[in-house]
């Protein structure tokens, strides 16, 4: 019992590790606005060790994520960023639904040409209220905790698509630990109303931070693991919407993860 429960704790944490799909490297034009709605659904029933071993866990995970993202051109060169996410996770028999943990922020361009951009962004993170030190631990819709991210961000374009990279820093008030976060995406035009789209994403934690303890339970303090998203975008005259599939690659001290995605954006 005992050791369900840590585990169980344990899932609970570090099954929550989303990406949500947008592009940093560009900034929108002054007064613009582009706002994306994602659904996100993601399941589990194992996870990684910190040897990176593949164990079976006593729940099964789920979540569903509503995640509504903004972006507004208060400037050419300086974009206004906001995202709120909407969830409802489920471990066994226990479940928690309502807002996430919300990101502010901001992307300022620093070099641009015709195909390409380079951008430095920078994002504030707040929890909503939620708290991972009660009894619903067990079902938390984050870590608790104020956080920041910023990094660099390049873009190049093509006749058929383009390719963004990302490297940020992530701080975190002492639990979970920081973290380098990394992504490389890319979409291929088959025609003007079809795309196909891929990315990879990496969240590593620098284990730094302060372990969390829980009824003489101890969660880890950091997680690190990659991540996939494959998919296909269509591309009517009034919005862009993208459908696809998402997975755990490899992973320590976090939970293998897979589901999909869809949703919509538009510029306006």
């Amino acid at each position: 019992m005992k050791r369900s429960l840590q585990v169980g704790i344990f899932l609970a944490v570090f099954f929550l590790n989303t990406f949500q799909i947008y592009a940093r490297a560009w900034t929108q034009e002054k007064y613009h606005v582009n706002i994306s709605i994602s659904y996100y659904y993601q399941e589990g029933s194992d996870y990684y060790d910190h040897s990176s071993k593949l164990k079976s866990s006593p729940n099964k995970f789920v979540k569903n994520a509503v995640d509504t993202y903004v972006e507004y051109g208060a400037t050419d060169t300086v974009t206004i960023t906001f995202q709120v996410p909407y969830d409802i996770v489920k471990d066994g028999n226990q479940t928690s639904r309502g807002i996430g943990n919300v990101d502010f922020g901001f992307i300022k361009n620093i070099s641009k040409t015709a195909s390409s951009s380079l951008s430095f962004y920078g994002f504030g993170i707040f929890p909503t209220g939620y708290s991972i030190d009660t009894s619903n631990i067990g079902i938390g819709r984050g870590y608790d905790r104020i956080g920041a991210e910023a990094g660099l961000a390049y873009g190049k374009s093509f006749s058929r698509g383009y390719v963004e990279s990302s490297l940020g820093y992530r701080f975190y008030s002492g639990f979970p630990s920081d973290q380098i976060r990394a992504y490389t995406q890319g979409e291929y035009d088959i025609n003007k109303y079809f795309g196909l789209y891929g990315m990879l994403d990496a969240q590593i934690g620098l284990y730094n931070g302060r372990s969390l303890y829980y009824n003489g339970n101890i969660i880890p303090q950091g997680y690190r693991l990659v991540q996939t998203y494959l998919g296909v975008v269509l591309k009517p005259s009034f919005a862009n919407f993208n459908i696809g599939y998402n997975k755990t690659l490899w992973g320590q001290d976090t939970g293998n993860l897979q589901g999909f995605y869809f949703g919509f954006n538009r510029s306006f």
